[in-house]
């Protein structure tokens, strides 16, 4: 006699003698059939449970290797990255000058190599704390001609460098040649970018050869004035003349005697220009005071020219200056 169980199963039960299954029998079998049923499906969820615990222990183990893989690859891309980073500041202070990176309308600077500090002395972090930094420490002469050209950069002039120079740390001046680009964002300029190379030496051997060619070119002048002429006085005068034009000055004269320990010195030949009359007839005694005699001594011991003036190695007095007019 099959008896169904729950609707998912049956129990099946038969029997050989007449009268089976008689109500005692029928109520007999459901209560087993329902305790069958019981019995199957706590097998069946016992089960099931077991599986969704496998199938959550291996969710879990495989999104424990995914983070873990991907924690790696991070890691990785991080180190790789840092490691990056470090090869671009290795190779940017490798490079022999500042390189350098400004905002274009003000000119504070957003970043600076180390190498700053070596050429000019200065830390790198002060050109970044101080907006004004750069600007401060171009050298006097240069400044306002630096500041408004490279305000005035365009992007019709993508590149572009100059030469200026610059006030160091310890109070030397640094020539700089500054290679520039443009940096343009959607069609304005917004960033400026260079290199600054120190060409002090450069410039030192181009003013030293400039000077020994102004020497030489000069000394040809006086010996075309000397060799112009046989007279003496006439001479001496094409002498003066060429002194006025090679040192651009408003007086030349010459004096005697230049003997410290005379008493005084006459004026014997001079040359001015119109606007500057003379201060003295020629012949005129002028007598020789201590500072005039230590000049004197300065120049029979040097054995080149000398300069003095307020802005000279040898400085003359404010009565000096004043009683020979002098300016520089």
């Amino acid at each position: 006699m099959p008896i169904g169980v729950n609707g998912e199963g049956g129990l099946v039960a038969a029997a050989g003698g007449a009268g089976f299954p008689g109500e005692t029998d029928q109520l007999l079998l459901s209560v087993a059939a329902n305790h069958a049923a019981t019995a199957f499906q706590s097998a069946r969820l016992i089960d099931a449970h077991r599986r969704a615990e496998d199938a959550l222990s291996q969710a879990r183990r495989d999104l424990e290797a995914r983070v873990a893989e991907r924690t790696a690859e991070l890691r990785q891309t991080a180190t790789e990255a840092l490691d990056a980073r470090q090869r671009f500041v290795d190779l940017v202070d490798s490079v022999d000058g500042i390189v350098w990176e400004a905002d274009r309308e003000t000119l504070a600077f957003s970043f600076v190599s180390e190498q700053a500090e070596r050429i000019l002395g200065y830390p790198a972090e002060r050109w970044l704390r101080e907006p004004a930094f750069w600007k401060d420490h171009l050298h006097p002469d240069d400044r306002d001609w630096v500041v408004r050209y490279c305000l005035d950069c365009t992007p019709e002039k993508p590149s572009h460098d100059f030469e200026c120079r610059m006030i160091a740390a310890d109070g030397r001046v640094v020539w700089l040649r500054d290679l520039v680009t443009v940096v343009v964002e959607g069609g304005r300029p917004v960033r400026l970018r260079g290199v600054m190379v120190d060409v002090t030496d450069r410039k030192r051997a181009e003013e030293d050869r400039h000077g020994r060619r102004w020497v030489a070119e000069s000394m040809d002048r006086v010996n075309l004035a000397i060799q112009g002429t046989s007279d003496l006085e006439q001479m001496m005068s094409d002498v003066l003349d060429a002194a006025l034009a090679i040192l651009d000055c408003e007086r030349a004269w010459l004096m005697h005697p230049c003997d410290p320990e005379a008493g005084s010195h006459s004026v014997k030949m001079q040359r001015t220009h119109p606007e500057f009359p003379s201060l003295l007839d020629v012949g005129d005694e002028v007598p020789i005071d201590p500072e005039t005699a230590e000049m004197l001594r300065l120049l029979r011991a040097s054995a080149g020219p000398l300069q003095f003036g307020p802005h000279a190695a040898h400085p003359l007095s404010p009565e000096m200056a004043e009683r020979r007019r002098v300016q520089s």
